[in-house]
């Protein structure tokens, strides 16, 4: 939406009657909140600088001033860092001080089982404030893409953000990780692709053979080449021969036909369902381990208790085995009426 504003600014004139009103209003408040949100990003790295605690802000208003040079032109809702898993609690403990809380205050058993289907806890204040997401991954281990995060960390790289310096991943790392998140969310922004577009040609030095041997290193080779495929079909963005021949294999053919069909088509708000997910992700992997790893870690997703069972029979940490007892019965209650 902001790119769109500031393209079509110059020839409001011509747009349907209407439109031009509604966008306006909604780009001033979101310069607003933009500006807000990025003090409040340089707000909690000078706290976490005062703790010791290193760490990587991705998306948000961070990537915006990467890709166009200004923290207003992409839309974002919440602000995201990565920091080490060592520096978790004491990144915990910072936020509290600032008058963060939980959004879900998870302890004992319930907190390590909400944490093997997650990559992040999420930090909240106000109800004008962003939302803030520390993460300690970047993709939930049952999707079986193994990302060496020390050596993100070894390559990260740092820019200017307001008058200070933060942390940012290489350009090749951080085109692998969007892509990661496009491809989990299957694609169902454009604005996704366009970051990634605009990464790849704004990055001096832009490195493709280096990300290919690197996707290749991180099982997530046909990901990338789907994010290369969708760039090529729906931007026109041509892929160097340094992408190390870019396989446009008939699975990530075929994912992308999907991607354009049916996913970018799906109303906002509309649930993905297992009967879709599955088999787009299967594809997506790269040999049949991976393939094998991920069913067996969705299963195992899908048979550790959540918060739904928590509330339905509240149980003390000693008696918690008793959830995995209670989630298959639940999930056959809820699916079974379904199918019926």
């Amino acid at each position: 939406m902001p790119l769109l504003y500031r393209h079509v600014g110059a020839l409001h004139s011509l747009l349907p009657e209407g439109v031009w009103d509604r966008l306006r209003p909604w780009h001033g408040w979101h310069l607003r909140y933009a500006y807000q949100a990025t003090e409040e990003l340089l707000r909690i790295f000078e706290e976490f600088d005062r703790q010791g605690i290193p760490g990587i802000p991705f998306k948000g208003p961070a990537l915006s001033h990467q890709l166009y040079g200004d923290v207003a032109l992409r839309q974002f809702s919440d602000l995201d860092i990565l920091v080490r898993g060592a520096d978790l609690r004491g990144a915990t403990a910072a936020m509290l001080r600032m008058g963060y809380r939980r959004e879900s205050p998870l302890h004992g058993k319930r907190a390590s089982a909400s944490r093997r289907s997650t990559v992040h806890e999420i930090f909240i204040r106000g109800p004008s404030d962003p939302a803030v997401e520390i993460h300690w991954d970047l993709i939930p281990r049952y999707y079986s893409v193994p990302l060496d995060l020390d050596s993100l960390w070894d390559r990260r790289r740092s820019f200017s953000l307001g008058g200070r310096e933060v942390a940012s991943f290489a350009p090749e790392d951080l085109f692998l990780i969007l892509s990661l998140h496009a491809w989990k969310h299957q694609y169902e922004r454009l604005a996704w692709l366009v970051d990634l577009a605009e990464l790849a040609g704004s990055s001096p030095g832009f490195h493709w053979r280096r990300m290919a041997e690197q996707a290749g290193r991180w099982r997530m080779q046909r990901i990338w080449s789907l994010s290369l495929f969708l760039m090529k079909e729906l931007l026109d963005v041509p892929i160097p021969s340094e992408a190390n021949g870019f396989p446009e294999s008939r699975s990530v053919q075929a994912a992308g036909d999907y991607v354009l069909e049916v996913s970018m088509n799906r109303a906002e708000g509309e649930k993905i369902s297992i009967g879709e997910e599955l088999p787009y992700c299967l594809a997506m992997r790269e040999c049949w381990k991976d393939r094998l790893r991920y069913l067996i870690r969705q299963g195992w997703i899908w048979m550790t208790p959540t918060p739904h069972e928590w509330l339905l029979v509240p149980l003390p940490d000693r008696f918690f085995f008793l959830y995995y007892f209670l989630r298959p019965i639940r999930l056959a209650a809820k699916y079974g009426r379904k199918v019926l």
